[in-house]
């Protein structure tokens, strides 16, 4: 069988280490990620290797040659333009006449490869994915299969809440020569996007592949994989760290010196011909490349150090990773997370903060602390968002330098889009607005800035009507949150909230010639406003309102004069004692809608009113819980029927079940492995379908190690076993 090893990616996530070398070259414990590649194929008997370069593709064909060395023929496929993982393939089509495997060029595996060839001839398929099991929040690629192995649907790196399958794509496949009837010649393509759902009908299998994998796809997840190597993988790490407790692993290469007094802690790799002078301390968990010189008094700890480093006297490396011949003077201290690429010169007595970055070749002055600037690349890689389209700035936390670097970001992943702006009004979200459009403007993004203060809703409205999209301020106390919404007033897809967060953490640079247009607007509130009307709202019945509406304080705010025609209006916390029909909560600022329950709060959300209402509601343009409110208002008042199907979601049976921290994906891939796929539709959650007006709705909330059900069946007593059958179930899955 022959191969083809993807190895063409830039690595941006991995800058500034991939700034002047490819991702796939990239090493790990002193020797690129891709060599561990060839070895794992040769090693499989895999000979015959095809190489799709083109970032920097001349140091990838320096290094391996014709292949002679490494026990294989290597055949290169060079892109002048990236033509994605699927559209790379076509170049080598001439050649691939039979069965071929397709592998990630910057992972590393010991995968049985042999049981996943006989697994995908066994499987009649066009095509196999290896999967593996690994809790994950979302950023990876997800598949859902029949217990035959038969995958039945691909979820490309979702919300973390939507995540259903606790297996992802390893990014290792099997194809079958018909694949490349799929893939056009046309335009760049990639395999997971594009392909995959394709293949579905003709039917695409998923080997579980049992092992270790890991992705270089991030700095901690590159650190992540040299400390596994480091406590021993079989087939992967140096056999010096393999069959001893972790202080004992301790390789030191040819050459080498380590003077007296210096102690290492193992697990710890020495590069050969390196200098380690007296008094120094080196691990647990370090990697020093070939040719270094580490001076006196030093202290490198779980740090990732590349060949040639010049480490002076009295100098602290902790958590770091530093790209080849950096020289760092005496009395310097590098925090974790700090990244330095190839060249960088600190002159002494310098300190790192966490997760600084410095760009290679840069020379740091003497006495330099590079803490939270644009000029060291300060991005810690925790999420930007806390929630859907949600960001919050902590003004004690250098909110208002965040805001610009969120600006910048959301530059490099929308481009010169136009943005409405608008917020609730108060001096710090006006702040915050006035940053962040400011900087969007310096980028060429044209701003239409609402004068007047509105609600979020209003803005979403204004998104829909006018094709841009939008950003929302608003503050609570020392915190101001932006919400951004895409140019249909929606919350913002997973995709572009994940490219946003991917730009941000690798500080992509953005410029224009132009500056972007400000214009000033008002009126946003009266459009939503006269919209609302027309279904309903505001107009005042002879009986008076006969519905609870609990608001939060934004809410309350812009909407309570509005709404009191239609219902029973109060600001949260409410008690309605005298209990109307039905009680709504409306929140703005975390733009839901809920209906009270007689088992607790239940959601109600585009795709919760189709199940409720079977498909039979027609849904407003703008989804936003003020537009769902008043849709839902005018069609119960204007059908029995409807209103009665409301009062019995109202009560359903509902609860919070615990789940271990990571296991949510794991748990929802069991559930629906246990069901037949038939009953199942995937939207905010599984729903799984009893019959006729019945179903259980199984959701995983974000940041709280919960799971969610909710039952609603025509006998309310039932309900209540069957989301007590559910919650016994995801118990169950977690032993």
């Amino acid at each position: 069988m022959k191969a083809v090893i993807l190895a063409g990616g830039m690595g941006t996530r991995l800058q500034p280490l991939t700034s002047r070398l490819p991702k796939p070259m990239v090493p790990l414990l002193n020797k690129p990620v891709l060599e561990y590649v060839v070895e794992y194929l040769q090693q499989y008997g895999v000979t015959d290797v095809l190489m799709a370069l083109c970032w920097k593709s001349s140091v990838i064909e320096q290094h391996f040659g014709d292949g002679e060395e490494f026990g294989v023929n290597i055949t290169y496929l060079k892109e002048k333009t990236p033509l994605g993982t699927a559209g790379c393939l076509q170049l080598g089509e001439h050649l691939l006449n039979e069965a071929f495997l397709v592998v990630s060029g910057d992972t590393i595996s010991n995968f049985d490869l042999h049981a996943a060839i006989q697994s995908h001839k066994s499987s009649d398929c066009i095509g196999t994915v290896f999967g593996v099991s690994k809790s994950q929040t979302g950023e990876y690629g997800s598949m859902i299969t029949h217990s035959s192995g038969r995958i039945l649907n691909f979820m490309e790196k979702p919300y973390r809440t939507e995540v259903y399958s606790e297996y992802i794509n390893a990014g290792m496949y099997i194809f079958e020569p018909d694949v490349f009837h799929y893939i056009s010649s046309d335009e760049p393509q990639d395999i997971c996007k594009d392909i995959l759902p394709l293949l579905l009908e003709r039917g695409i299998h998923m080997f579980k592949a049992k092992g270790y994998w890991s992705d270089i796809g991030s700095h901690s997840e590159y650190k992540a994989a040299q400390f596994d190597l480091l406590d021993g993988i079989v087939d992967l790490s140096p056999k010096c760290l393999l069959n001893t407790d972790s202080k004992n692993k301790i390789c030191i290469g040819e050459g080498a010196v380590i003077e007296k007094g210096t102690v290492l802690e193992g697990p710890v790799l020495i590069g050969k011909g390196t200098i380690i002078e007296k008094g120094c301390k080196i691990g647990p968990y370090t990697a020093i490349g070939e040719g270094s010189h580490i001076a006196a008094g030093s202290r490198i700890e779980g740090s990732i150090c590349w060949s040639h480093q010049q480490i002076h006297s009295c100098t602290h490396v902790i958590g770091s990773v530093l790209g080849s011949f950096c020289e760092i003077k005496a009395f310097s201290v590098l925090n974790n997370g700090s990244v330095l690429g190839e060249n960088v010169v600190m002159e002494g007595e310098n300190v790192v903060k966490e997760h600084v970055r410095v760009w290679p070749a840069t020379r740091v002055a003497k006495g330099t602390h590079l803490e939270d600037t644009f000029s060291a690349k300060y991005f810690p890689e925790k999420e930007v968002f806390c929630s859907k389209g949600r960001i919050d700035f902590s003004m004690e936390e250098g909110g208002t330098i965040k805001a610009v670097k969120l600006a910048q970001a959301f530059s490099a992943a929308c481009g010169k889009t136009g943005v409405i702006a608008a917020s609730d009004g108060s001096a710090l979200s006006a702040l915050v607005t006035n940053l962040f459009t400011d900087s969007l403007r310096s980028f060429g993004c044209p701003i239409y800035l609402e004068e007047d203060p509105v609600p979020p809703s209003a803005l979403r409205y204004g998104c829909y009507k006018f094709h841009r999209m939008g950003a929302y301020a608003f503050s609570t106390g020392q915190v101001c949150s932006i919400l951004l919404f895409d140019g249909a007033g929606q919350v913002l897809p997973a995709e572009m909230e994940k490219s946003i967060e991917s730009h941000y953490s690798k500080a992509t640079l953005v410029s224009s010639k132009i500056t972007g247009t400000k214009t000033r607007i008002s009126g946003l509130a009266k459009e939503q406003d006269h919209s609302l009307r027309s279904e309903g709202i505001g107009e005042s019945s002879n009986s008076g309102p006969s519905y609870g509406l609990e608001m939060d304080s934004l809410s309350y705010r812009f909407y309570r004069d509005l709404m009191e025609e239609s219902f029973i209006v109060k600001l949260e916390p409410a008690d309605f004692s005298k209990g109307p029909a039905l009680i709504f909560r409306l929140n703005e600022r975390e733009q839901t809608l809920e209906l009270k329950g007689a088992h607790g709060d239940l959601p109600i959300t585009p795709s919760i009113i189709s199940e409720i209402f079977n498909h039979r509601f027609k849904l407003p343009e703008v989804e936003t819980p003020i537009q769902l409110l008043a849709s839902l208002l005018k069609e119960i008042e204007e059908d029995s029927l409807h209103k009665e199907k409301l009062c019995l979601y109202s009560k359903a049976a509902c609860q919070h079940v615990s789940c271990r921290s990571g296991h949510e994906s794991r748990v929802l891939s069991r559930l629906i492995s246990d069901e037949e796929f038939d009953r199942i539709r995937l939207s905010e959650g599984i729903n799984i379908h009893h019959g006729e007006g019945n179903w259980t709705r199984i959701a995983s909330l974000k940041n709280e190690s919960v799971l969610s059900i909710i039952t609603m069946d025509q006998r309310p007593e039932e309900a209540l076993k069957t989301n007590e059958v559910y919650s016994k179930k995801i118990k169950h899955f977690q032993k």
